[in-house]
């Protein structure tokens, strides 16, 4: 075997002994830790982010904001449109209760906007 390969294989022994050993101190002090700290550790360690069902790339992340950004709008929108419906199914309501939440639902859509697409 030549001097360098030797020389080689001699580091890369030393490289995995240092590595080991860091390991090992860490995964004996993380034992010492609450479970749910544990748990974001070893997320780290495996996926370079504390929680697994992040993405590690800034092109992930933003990907997930937008569609989480998508899905709230569509709920709003959703809900808005609720709003809108109750308010003119209970017009003929003379309940009291019904009025007033009427009145809290006619305030909200005037905030949103959508009382004047709806009518």
């Amino acid at each position: 075997m030549s001097a360098s390969l030797s020389d080689t294989l001699r580091r890369l022994e030393r490289c995995h002994q240092w590595y080991e050993v860091r390991f090992r101190r860490l995964r004996d002090l993380v034992k010492t830790l609450p479970e749910e700290t544990q748990k974001a550790y070893w997320n780290i360690v495996a996926n370079g982010t504390a929680d697994w069902r992040e993405t590690h790339t800034y092109e992930g992340h933003m990907n997930r904001l937008c569609h989480e950004r998508d899905g709230a709008n569509k709920r709003a929108e959703d809900l808005e449109m609720m709003l809108a419906r109750m308010v003119r199914v209970t017009r003929s309501s003379e309940d009291p209760a019904v009025a007033s939440l009427r009145a809290q639902a006619r305030t909200l859509l005037k905030k949103s906007g959508i009382l004047r697409k709806a009518g």
